[in-house]
């Protein structure tokens, strides 16, 4: 009668011994080489699993990105979909599991019989892996038996968690909608100052900034989750369409540069930030100044007071004025004071009368218009003596990126000849003015829209 057990053992002896390197009767190198063999196909299994897991979380990423859901991509273990790890990590438990159980009898070796202890172990790894993930509703349902006091503390826990998170969810995205309307109210003063199609192409697009926050506002109450994306989209749609940067990058881009080539080595963004930010400083009377000599305004006493004028007024006048100091060469060589202030006097009252002026002082001009020119120039020139001593009171730091007030109104004086430049730079002013006087803090704002404009 034949042994079914010998039977067996013999088949699979004959098999064994049909495999090359898989002989129990192999030689010992035959027996390494199967070894190393299951090892690299152990390795190729792991390199092949990271793979795999490299590849999902790519294809994951690019989902989340085509449907607009980064915040699930981020929320993801790892970055791979929900399941992902623990189904891979089963597989890889499983398929090593197994190649260790059959590495003894490839090899035919009793020495490489993998231990119990360690099958034991495996196996309740991977029962209490998957048996704690599909019978989680059993253990609770077991610990609120047992314990139900304590099931019921954590039931509450859980609940204020979730109220917890909620509640931050919410302030969250009251506090971004509460920032983007701030960012649309001084959109709206700017907007008001801009000319008519672009004004109404942003003011379009305000508008529907304002029907999304109102949308936004009655979601949290309901959806605090969906909320918060929402704030944040709008939120970023609206320091997208900022018409204050859009102003204040178009005077970078075409003021800033003339204004670096006039003052060589010099920072074109900073100097656009100082003619601007002196404005914020100013105030009254000096502002008035200061707008009209940035915006190259006419400068007539009947507008401008002029304080404090004496013989040195006059003579500062005369000497920087090309052709004044042609036509009085002889007074500033007598260094006739008296003549130097009542001249002073004369072209910075609102009293006396363009007549008048060219009757005393027009004789050495060939021309009435060439002697008008000289006197706004001199005018100019009044106008800078008291607006630099009251910046370099007032704001002396805003003069350093061009090194003095004369650098900078010489470069404001080359804005002129580009009239893109020109229209960008008043604009900007304007802008900045009308912000002041809503009672924005329009100095934050135009420091960080600054420092956007010159990354």
């Amino acid at each position: 009668m034949r042994n079914p057990t010998l039977s067996r053992r013999a088949s699979l002896f004959c098999l064994l011994a049909a495999t090359p390197g898989l002989s129990p009767l192999a030689a010992d190198g035959n027996r390494d080489a199967a070894v190393y063999s299951v090892v690299a196909v152990m390795l190729l299994v792991v390199i092949a699993f990271l793979a795999f897991l490299w590849l999902t979380q790519r294809r994951f990423l690019d989902a989340c990105q085509t449907g607009q859901q980064l915040e699930l991509f981020q929320r993801s273990p790892a970055g791979l979909p929900e399941g992902t790890i623990r189904g891979t990590m089963g597989l890889l438990i499983v398929l090593v599991s197994l190649l260790l159980v059959l590495l003894p009898l490839l090899t035919g070796s009793e020495q490489l019989k993998v231990p119990e202890m360690l099958t034991g172990i495996l196996g309740s790894v991977i029962g209490f892996y998957f048996g704690s993930r599909g019978n989680e509703s059993a253990v609770q349902a077991a610990v609120a038996a047992a314990a139900p006091q304590a099931a019921v503390q954590v039931k509450e826990i859980r609940q204020q968690l979730d109220q917890a998170t909620q509640v931050a969810q919410t302030n969250d995205a009251t506090r971004l909608l509460d920032k983007t309307q701030a960012v649309l109210r001084a959109a709206g003063v700017v907007i008001d100052l801009l000319p008519g199609e672009q004004g109404q192409t942003l003011r379009g697009a305000s508008r529907k900034l304002e029907q999304g926050i109102a949308a936004v506002r009655a979601l949290t109450a309901n959806d605090p989750a969906g909320a918060l994306a929402k704030a944040q989209e709008l939120f970023a749609g609206a320091e997208q369409a900022d018409p204050l940067k859009e102003v204040i990058g178009r005077a970078a881009q075409s003021v800033a540069p003339l204004l670096a080539r006039a003052i060589p080595g010099a920072a074109p963004v900073a100097l656009l930030g100082s003619v601007l930010g002196i404005g914020l400083k100013l105030a009254g009377d000096s502002y008035q100044k200061w707008k009209a000599r940035v915006l190259d305004l006419p400068i007539s006493p009947v507008i401008f007071a002029f304080p404090e004028v004496d013989s040195n007024t006059g003579y500062s006048m005369i000497e920087n004025v090309p052709a004044l100091r042609q036509a009085f060469e002889a007074r500033l060589a007598d260094n006739d004071r008296e003549f130097l202030a009542q001249f002073a006097r004369d072209l910075l009252s609102a009293e006396v009368d363009a007549d008048t002026l060219r009757e005393r002082y027009g004789a050495g001009f060939e021309t009435p218009a060439a002697f008008d020119d000289a006197l706004e120039q001199a005018r100019r020139v009044a106008l800078d003596r008291q607006l630099e001593a009251r910046i370099q009171g007032q704001a002396p730091a805003l003069l350093a990126p061009a090194g003095s007030y004369g650098k900078l109104v010489g470069a404001l004086d080359q804005i002129g000849a580009d009239e893109r430049a020109r229209t960008d730079l008043d604009q900007a002013v304007l802008v900045v003015e009308g912000l002041q006087n809503a009672g924005l803090p329009v100095a934050d704002m135009l420091q960080q829209t600054l420092e956007e404009a010159s990354k």
